[in-house]
């Protein structure tokens, strides 16, 4: 398996933790099955996942991103699907096998298709293949788990076993099937020759799971880091080049962002962009303007920029302008909306909606000038709906460009 960082823009944002690396391939000499890279939110788990494996099909690996938003990332019978069509261009002899397969399950329900031919450079840099699509419907996700992966293999037999890279193992568990992703990889590999690297907040039911698995080797980004607030530090520095802070201030600035912090670059990447985009000033970069945590940032953005103090017409734009878009891309689900969806659930123009859009600025994550957008980490969600107060469990229903009302998820932006 690969844990070098590929040559792509994303890991130009993954400074120092050159100590994780080691430590992927420490493991990959060993014989644990399982790999845990733990952290809470902002604390780096998908961050390397994509410095470690997200620059393109490393031999015998395959990568899957479950996101609480993409109902399809934490389907169950996809990620079987997925592992299958990433194994059979990164794995030697597995589609082959796919296709024993293939042949045994012939005219029974649920036949495995499998379209395309899986060939080296057929996959995207983001791990979803181009070249071949395999589909295995109606079926349970065990079964599809058991005929995609497991059966192949057992008939590969390969001399190294494959690695499956799972992000976020803890979204999955948003999923409501009778399987979730989490259940299928959590349930033990002694008969099968596959290996997980797995990463998850601290779930407890993600943990307690982990403690019946022996030789499991957990690593907590932050509390198993050698050093990490000389990581941080590293990655405050990187940061801080983009901003027009120089010298000893901005030294002495990386030195209180890397202590505040405390393992967040989240925290990090959210002051240095206001600085850069000059919505922070630099008189506010003394240690006693530093916000508190990651929700200080959040707090300040939105007194700052969205609901300040005493302003009567901050107030009304807050509620006409801010608190209704907010609310859409809380309830978004797989890409989020566009400017014109958005616009036409609101009642609002375009530009209206853009205008709002170019003042949350970072804390979106889009496609264009235009959409769609979602929100730029689960994290800003959460602090939204709770205010930093434990979230209730949430409601599942159809995405927000389904619904012909705002009303009832505006109730749901806490904070705003």
């Amino acid at each position: 398996m690969a844990a070098d960082p590929p040559s792509s823009d994303a890991a130009t944002e993954f400074v120092g933790r050159g100590w994780l690396a080691d430590t992927v391939r420490d493991w990959a000499e060993t014989g644990s099955p399982y790999l845990f890279l733990t952290g809470g939110p902002g604390t780096g788990k998908s961050a390397a996942v994509e410095h470690l494996w997200g620059g393109g099909p490393a031999a015998g690996t395959a990568v899957h991103r479950c996101r609480a938003a993409s109902r399809g990332s934490c389907d169950p019978v996809r990620f079987a699907e997925s592992l299958a069509e990433q194994f059979s261009t990164t794995v030697p002899g597995f589609a082959e096998a796919l296709k024993r397969v293939a042949r045994e399950l012939s005219g029974r329900p649920g036949d495995l298709r499998i379209e395309g031919t899986a060939t080296a450079g057929t996959v995207h840099p983001h791990a979803s293949l181009v070249g071949v699509r395999i589909s295995l419907p109606h079926v349970p996700a065990d079964e599809a788990f058991e005929q995609l992966v497991c059966r192949p293999l057992e008939l590969l037999a390969p001399a190294q076993r494959p690695v499956a890279v799972v992000d976020a193992l803890d979204e999955a568990l948003t999923y409501r099937g009778r399987r979730t992703i989490a259940e299928l990889v959590l349930a033990g590999t002694d008969r099968l020759p596959l290996r997980f690297v797995l990463t998850s907040r601290h779930d407890a039911r993600v943990t307690a799971a982990v403690r019946h698995l022996p030789d499991a080797v957990v690593v907590d980004l932050v509390d198993d880091a050698p050093d990490p607030a000389a990581d941080l530090l590293a990655y405050a520095r990187h940061r801080l080049r983009r901003t027009p802070l120089a010298g000893p201030r901005r030294e002495e600035l990386a030195h209180r962002l890397a202590a505040a912090g405390k393992g967040n670059y989240l925290y990090v990447r959210h002051f240095t962009e206001e600085l850069s985009a000059g919505t922070r000033t630099a008189d506010e970069t003394t240690a006693s303007a530093l916000p508190n945590g990651l929700d200080g940032i959040c707090r300040q953005f939105l007194q700052r920029e969205i609901r300040p103090v005493g302003s009567a017409d901050a107030e009304e734009r807050r509620r006409v302008a801010f608190r209704p878009v907010l609310a859409l891309l809380v309830a978004a689900r797989e890409d989020g909306c566009t400017a014109g969806r958005l616009a036409d659930l609101l009642d609002r123009t375009e530009q209206e909606v853009l205008d709002t859009v170019r003042v949350l600025g970072q804390y979106l994550r889009g496609g264009g000038p235009r959409g769609p957008w979602t929100l730029f980490h689960r994290s800003f969600e959460e602090f939204l709906i709770s205010g930093g107060r434990p979230l209730p469990r949430r409601r599942r229903g159809p995405p927000a460009h389904r619904r012909p009302r705002v009303r009832r998820m505006d109730g749901r932006v806490g904070q705003l």
